[in-house]
This record gives C-alpha cells, sequence and structure tokens, in this order.
C-alpha cells in the first residue's frame, strides 16, 4: 500500500469521526434510528440544542433543534430513541437540571395505550427553577427583615437619643473592663492548664481515700457505735453527784490539813510537839546503836548450848 493511500485512508476517517461527533454533540443518533417530537414554548429559558430529554430521570434522548416558530414562540425538537415509545397524552416539561440553571426537557408519559407517532406535537408545561422556587420562598422573609431592620433602625436611634455621651462612655469603659476580665479568665484557665497533673494527683489520692473509707467501712461503723455507746455511757454517768463527791472528800482533807496545822488530836501533837519530835529522834538513834552492837558481838545477848554445856559469856556494861 502505497503513502497516499494510507494518507488518505487516515483523512477519511477523521472526517467520519469528526462528523459523527458533530452529529453526537447535536443530538443525533449515527447508528440507532430515532423518531423525533415537538413542542412549543413562550421562553426556552437558557435550553440549548443537545440537552437531555428524560424520562423519569432515564435519558431516553436529546434537544435537535430550537427555533422560532410562526405565532411567537419557541419551537423544540426532540429526538427520542425507537426503543422507547411515547404513549397519547405525553406531556414535555421543561425543568432545571441542576442549581446552575442547565435546562432540560422531562417527558411526562401519559395513560393511553396507543403510541404517538414520528412528528406528533406535545403539550407543554414549565416548571419553576429551583432557584425561581427558593426565591419565591425567601420573599416573605426578606420582607420580614427589612422590617426588622427599619426596626432595629427605629431603637438604635432612640438608644443613641435616649444614651448621652457620658453614658456611652460608661458603657466603653464597661466593655473595656469585660475585656480585662476575660483576659484574667484565660490566664487563670492557662494557670489551671499548668496544674492539671497536680490536680490529677490529687484527684487520683482522693479516688484512693474514698476506695479506702469503703473497704474499711465495717471498722469504721463498728468505732462510730463504740463512740456512740460511749458518749451514751458519759451522758447517763452521775457526773454531777461523782462531782459532789469529790468536793466533799477535798473539804474534808483540808479540815484534816487544818486540824493537823492547828495541834488538834494526836497527829496533830505528833507533828507540833518539838519535844516529842525530839525524843523520837533520840530512840531512834538508840536503837540504831542498839542494832549496831548486836550484829559485832551477838553473843552478849544470846546464849548457845553446844552439847550440852552451856557458855556463859558476861555482858560488858
Amino acid at each position: 500500500m502505497s503513502k497516499e493511500i494510507r494518507i488518505g485512508i487516515l483523512v477519511t476517517a477523521a472526517v467520519v469521526v469528526f462528523f459523527a461527533g458533530f452529529q453526537y454533540l447535536r443530538g443525533k443518533g449515527i447508528f440507532s434510528t430515532e423518531k423525533v417530537f415537538y413542542t412549543h414554548f413562550e421562553s426556552v429559558q437558557g435550553l440549548q440544542s443537545s440537552s437531555l430529554v428524560t424520562v423519569r430521570g432515564m435519558m431516553v434522548g436529546r434537544v435537535r433543534a430550537i427555533e422560532l416558530a410562526d405565532d411567537g414562540g419557541i419551537r423544540v425538537a426532540m429526538a427520542v430513541k425507537d426503543k422507547y415509545p411515547l404513549p397519547r397524552g405525553t406531556v414535555a416539561t421543561l425543568y432545571s437540571v441542576d442549581l446552575m440553571g442547565a435546562k432540560g426537557i422531562r417527558l411526562e408519559l401519559g395513560q393511553s395505550r396507543e403510541t404517538l407517532d414520528d412528528g406528533a406535537i406535545l403539550p407543554a408545561a414549565v416548571e419553576p427553577g429551583k432557584l425561581d422556587a427558593l426565591t419565591e420562598e425567601l420573599k416573605p422573609i426578606l420582607r420580614n427583615v427589612q422590617r426588622i431592620t427599619l426596626h432595629l433602625d427605629t431603637l438604635l436611634t432612640g438608644v443613641n437619643t435616649v444614651f448621652s455621651t457620658e453614658t456611652r462612655l460608661r458603657l466603653a469603659h464597661a466593655v473595656a473592663s469585660l475585656d480585662a476580665t476575660m483576659q484574667n479568665f484565660s490566664t487563670v484557665s492557662g494557670t489551671l492548664k499548668g496544674k492539671s497533673d497536680a490536680l490529677a494527683r490529687t484527684i487520683d489520692n482522693a479516688e484512693k481515700t474514698t476506695a479506702m473509707l469503703a473497704g474499711n467501712r465495717a471498722n469504721i461503723d463498728s468505732m462510730l457505735t463504740n463512740l456512740n455507746r460511749l458518749s451514751t455511757r458519759l451522758r447517763e454517768a452521775p457526773i454531777e453527784q461523782t462531782v459532789q463527791q469529790l468536793q466533799d472528800v477535798a473539804g474534808n482533807i483540808n479540815g484534816l490539813l487544818r486540824r493537823i496545822e492547828n495541834g488538834d488530836g494526836s497527829l496533830g501533837q505528833l507533828v507540833n510537839d518539838k519535844a516529842l519530835y525530839q525524843n523520837l529522834s533520840q530512840s531512834a538513834a538508840e536503837f540504831s546503836r542498839l542494832a549496831e552492837d548486836l550484829r559485832k558481838h551477838p553473843g552478849r545477848y544470846i546464849n548457845v548450848n553446844v552439847f550440852g554445856r552451856r557458855r556463859v559469856q558476861p555482858v560488858e556494861p
């Protein structure tokens, strides 16, 4: 095969591909058979050739042509694949495909068993766009916002009239003080964040203490019971009578001490008589010397018989 023939084949193929793509973009099928249906709109609102034609969300064709009609409207030609027959009573509805305003045609199928022929004219309907519907819903809200804005403007004007310059300065000072307070809160929050570990340990210790108290609950209950019993016994004990008896004993002891000090009775005379004290001291000294002599010379005071003999030791005067 020569070079010229290969170039010719490539050019022919490119032309065929270009023509097929152009026809597809125009909404015309290349290898499929289609039926063309027409409808009329007063305004297509941006509908374009090759826009989608759908039935229940499924694409069944495309818009083939859009042109002005003799009656002043717009005539739209729709190419629908033969495998999707349209029953009589089908309505072509112009609707918004997305929020960007792209338009398409949705076929609302009729209930008849008879199908439409090629070239049939479908009744038209227009569905409000999503943005249009949203705008219609927002109009009452916008009117309310406008009224609220007017009321706020009137209220602010009244506030400016009521508040004097001094009052506004005080409000500014209050706002500044509030800002300083918030900064202090921020500082305190930072400090608490730095002490979070210590707080965590404190909480852990508190939990351990609580667990320990819970484990020793029986002992604590017993201790409290004993304290309650002791308190009951102390409350029931004759404390006042005991105190009175102690006061009486202390009075008796004081009276006895006064009598001894005054020399009344034998014990008082013994304590206060110096001659008796000296005699007792002298007797104690003599008894001590006698005991010492008895220890050194027991034979003077004790006679011992050994084997029937009696040894007599003279006692020195």
